[in-house]
């Protein structure tokens, strides 16, 4: 698998290409692309069980996801979801997503997303080789948004796990409310 070619988007719009970082517009980046190469889309919306993300789309042609999907179909780009937990949702998107058409109503719409899903689960398996199975969510001074996984593998996995927690765990919130 080729894997010289990344796109990650954002308000970014960074592709990086044999390591070098640069900006670009999605339609210019994407006709580099091909087979082996990775397409980074983060989501909005998680049905993990299912496999499926969505997306909310406010722009009138589709934003991102319009723009990319024909051409990562049609040329065997790879898609990759990173999404938290946390944004797990308790209705089926493609549900939710056909309601949103179906009432007309105002606001963003919801666009399914199927791709590799790539969740802390998959990164803590990937970093450590660990099973991460979701136990609890949320809490309060600090924990707001959080996910609890219980972390399954041998003694030495589980403590790396340990230790990049604490590590974690001691960095500053990313903003404060005053």
């Amino acid at each position: 698998m080729r894997t010289d070619l990344v796109l990650t988007l954002a308000q970014s719009k960074r592709l990086i290409a044999k390591g070098v970082a640069r900006y670009e517009p999605v339609r210019r980046a994407l006709a580099e692309m091909g087979p082996g190469d990775i397409f980074v889309k983060g989501a909005n919306a998680l049905n993990y069980g299912l496999g499926v993300a969505g997306v909310l789309i406010g722009h009138p042609t589709g934003g991102t996801v319009g723009a990319a999907l024909g051409t990562i179909i049609a040329r065997r780009i790879h898609l990759l979801v990173p999404v938290g937990l946390e944004k797990e949702v308790g209705w089926e998107i493609t549900d939710a997503s056909q309601r949103l058409v179906e009432e007309e109503g105002s606001g963003p719409s919801l666009w399914p997303l199927q791709g590799d899903i790539f969740t802390e689960i998959e990164a803590l398996e990937w970093l450590f080789g660990v099973q991460a199975v979701p136990i609890a969510a949320g809490g309060v001074a600090g924990a707001e948004g959080a996910v609890w996984l219980a972390c399954f593998g041998t003694p030495e996995q589980v403590e790396k796990v340990q230790a990049l927690a604490e590590e974690l765990a001691a960095e500053p919130p990313l903003a404060t409310i005053s």
